[in-house]
Formats: structure tokens, C-alpha cells, sequence
């Protein structure tokens, strides 16, 4: 799965991962098999996972009607916020 936003990295170095993961279903971005939306959630459920916990990733997910903790959520466990999205997934991504 992160070699497809790899690829896409390289193509465009400044890809922003936010912008793309709001959109969410909506994204028309596709490798053809997979929605990089889903890519992007995946990646930062892996690492919830493994810092704290299935548990803990399903908390998050479910963070509000319309996921209005989500962030906050995600900045508490694995300090990723609004601000440094676009570089933590970078960081991720190698």
C-alpha cells in the first residue's frame, strides 16, 4: 500500500495527504485498485496499532458523529495534527 503514495511522491513531492484524505470518498485519486483515502487511514491505523492497540485505533476512528475528535484523538496518541499531517505521513511512508 505505501508504495502507491511513494509513486506518487515522486511524481509530486508536495502531495497533500490532508487534503486528499478529506475528501474522502469523494477523491477521484486512484491507482486503479485502491482509493488513497483508504491508503492514507490504513497507514495511520497500522500505526496506531502498533503504539497502542487495536482498541485504541477503533477509538479514533469512531471519534465523534462527524469525526470531530478525530484529530485530537490522533495528536494525544501519535502526535500527528491538522499542521504536520503532510510531513508525518512522509515519515511513515519510508
Amino acid at each position: 500500500m505505501k508504495e502507491v503514495l511513494r509513486s506518487e511522491l515522486k511524481t509530486n513531492s508536495k502531495y497533500d495527504f490532508l487534503s486528499e484524505l478529506k475528501k474522502g470518498r469523494k477523491s477521484k485519486r486512484h491507482d486503479g485498485k485502491h482509493l488513497y483515502d483508504r491508503i492514507i487511514t490504513a497507514i495511520i491505523a497500522t500505526e496506531v496499532i502498533e503504539k497502542h492497540g487495536f482498541d485504541t485505533a477503533i477509538e479514533i476512528l469512531h471519534s465523534g458523529n462527524n469525526g470531530e475528535n478525530f484529530f485530537k484523538l490522533l495528536d494525544d496518541k501519535i502526535g500527528i495534527n491538522e499542521k504536520n499531517f503532510n510531513n508525518k505521513m512522509k515519515k511513515l511512508l519510508k
